[in-house]
């Protein structure tokens, strides 16, 4: 019987821990990520603001349906000062009838939030609601 060294008796879980390990962990890190900036985006005041006009929309609800609701993948960017901000937000819609993509920009003096501009695009069809 021949002896065989630590790495050649233990080779096949080793390289694959080795190899697949951080590849998880970095993927892991990721979702991580995603879902804390998804995560904050969602709780914005900007955020809660566009959904709300939009859901409210009769002219949102006859192109999607009475159910509107938003996607996981938001995209954007909300800056924010002491008494003032922006924001500008990309979100994926679906409803009963349909999906569409709804872009919002925000605006935000001495902490209050404002619509400035925000339109619903369903198919070829663009709602300018703001």
């Amino acid at each position: 019987m021949e002896n065989k060294s630590w790495y050649q008796r233990n080779k096949k879980w080793f390289l694959p821990t080795v190899i697949g390990g951080p590849i998880v962990l970095g993927g892991g890190f990721i979702c991580l990520i995603l879902l804390v900036v998804t995560g904050t985006m969602k709780s914005s005041d900007a955020y809660k603001m566009t959904m709300k006009e939009i859901r409210n929309s009769n002219k949102c609800q006859k192109l999607l349906g009475d159910n509107i609701e938003d996607g996981f993948f938001i995209r954007g960017n909300i800056n924010t000062t002491t008494t003032g901000g922006s924001a500008n937000l990309y979100i994926p819609l679906s409803g009963e009838l349909g999906e569409g993509t709804a872009y919002s920009k925000c605006n935000r003096e001495w902490f209050k939030w404002e619509i400035e501009e925000l339109e619903v695009k369903v198919s070829n069809e663009v709602i300018i609601l703001k």
